[in-house]
């Protein structure tokens, strides 16, 4: 009788300490899950301002490249103007005024 009373205290605690294990594995998976959402959250909150970022790097590029043709448009119609210049006072080319002004 008493080995029977053993066993089943044994069995008793055993039962316990599973459920305890179960009761700790299940609050563990919670936690994970918790985590898990936030870290989502910040994923996607640091990747719409990355987006955001990029799109305002973009908009800055886009707008220094055009601003920065207007000039180098600008640089270009002097060179044209001055080459045409250039070739109304000597009909026989640009090359040979060059020449002629060396």
């Amino acid at each position: 009788m008493l080995l029977r009373n053993y066993i089943e205290a044994l069995t008793a605690a055993n039962k316990a300490a599973v459920g305890g294990v179960q009761a700790l594995a299940a609050r563990q998976n919670e936690i994970l899950q918790e985590n898990l959402r936030e870290a989502i959250e910040a994923v996607s909150e640091l990747s719409k301002v990355a987006g955001r970022t990029a799109q305002s790097v973009l908009r800055e590029d886009t707008r220094q490249h055009k601003v920065s043709g207007r000039v180098g448009g600008e640089i270009e119609h002097r060179n044209f103007d001055s080459h045409q210049r250039t070739y109304l006072r000597n009909p026989r080319g640009s090359e040979e005024a060059g020449r002629e002004e060396q």
